[in-house]
């Protein structure tokens, strides 16, 4: 009875054709998306700034450095196993909440009334952009960890996980990016298994949590017009 035997590699099987290649796995229209919007992103700064002459320049050259290291960033990611990311994600949250707590001490700095970044040189660095990050990565190793079975009390711990970041940046105060981790949370949720009566009934608790805020005053006339 003849016995099959597996090539070794490299002979007839080509490097393109092996499934743990990193670049197997690239989603091309997704890159394509992400590459189209920071063009288009850039096109709208220059044609923003185009009437000062003497910072237009300056902005599009920032921004186009900002997409270069994302790029390389989304690299990084797309070679790196995520299990790995997953494997460090409570360093990470617990680094996140002492880089947002520092901002609101004497080492961050303030503009335009809020107190979100630090000053690095000629850049303003803003933890919140990145605690995004950590909050997919804390959230959905959490998530992960029971297999997508969010029962009322690991929702709870869940919401948890997300609330004290939030609170934090609520307090800078930055409420547009408060609400953005109300919509990744809530993202977060559904990928990852709640069940349907509890997004219904934390969406209901939002909708009468933000009438209540609008109504009570406890947003400044400045937040009123961003909503």
């Amino acid at each position: 009875m003849a016995v099959a035997t597996a090539s070794p590699r490299g002979a007839g099987t080509s490097i393109r054709r092996d499934p743990a290649a990193p670049w197997r796995h690239v989603d091309v229209v997704l890159v394509f998306c992400v590459l189209a919007i920071a063009a288009f992103g850039l096109l709208m700064i220059h044609s923003a700034t185009k009437s000062d002459a003497t910072g237009a320049g300056t902005f599009v050259e920032k921004q186009t450095m900002f997409c270069m290291i994302g790029f390389v960033a989304m690299l990084v990611a797309a070679v790196v196993d995520y299990r790995r990311i997953r494997d460090f994600a409570p360093v990470l949250y617990g680094g996140t909440i002492l880089v947002l707590l520092a901002v609101k001490s004497p080492l961050g700095s303030t503009s335009k009334g809020a107190q979100a970044w630090f000053d690095v040189g000629p850049f303003q660095l803003q933890p919140s952009e990145f605690a995004k990050l950590v909050l997919i990565v804390a959230v959905g190793a959490y998530v992960a960890a029971h297999r997508g079975e969010l029962d009322l009390r690991r929702l709870a711990i869940a919401l948890g996980i997300a609330a004290l970041p939030m609170g934090l940046i609520y307090l800078q105060p930055d409420l547009g990016t408060a609400l953005v981790f109300v919509a990744v949370l809530m993202g977060m949720l559904l990928v990852g298994g709640a069940r349907p009566r509890h997004l219904v009934a934390l969406t209901l608790v939002g909708v009468v949590a933000v009438v209540a805020v609008i109504n009570l005053g406890v947003l400044k006339q400045y937040q009123l017009d961003r909503l």
